[in-house]
């Protein structure tokens, strides 16, 4: 499931198809961070990317950290690697434009929310 959405997510900002390379790096990522398994995935972070892929704006929403879950925080900064946008990495938030998108997130791992808001 998060394999999926991160492969549209890539589709959409950097307008390339997803070849084998990517995939591999996408596997590996998410077995790095323990989230190859549905249950190890955040349900915020499903609803965020999902939110971001249709192009939805999301005012700040609060989640609750899940013990126990895969590792968001560092995927997020692995991500930055992949995914062709602007990121701004402020230690406590992380912030992200995504052009192609027209959209700007802000993910607060520390202050537990995200937000996304469009941009011209």
């Amino acid at each position: 499931m998060l394999k999926e959405l991160i492969k549209k997510l890539y589709l959409l900002q950097n307008n390339k198809q997803v070849d084998n390379g990517v995939e591999i790096i996408i596997d590996n990522i998410l077995e790095e961070n323990d989230l190859i398994e549905t249950e190890m995935i955040p349900q915020w972070f499903v609803a965020f990317l999902e939110s971001a892929i249709q192009k939805q704006v999301s005012p700040k929403t609060k989640f609750i950290y899940e013990k126990g879950k895969g590792d968001v925080s560092n995927l997020i900064s692995e991500l930055e690697s992949l995914i062709n946008a602007e990121w701004n990495d402020y230690g406590e938030a992380v912030e992200v434009k995504f052009d192609n998108l027209g959209l700007k997130a802000i993910i607060s791992t520390e202050s537990n929310y995200y937000e996304i808001i469009k941009i011209d």
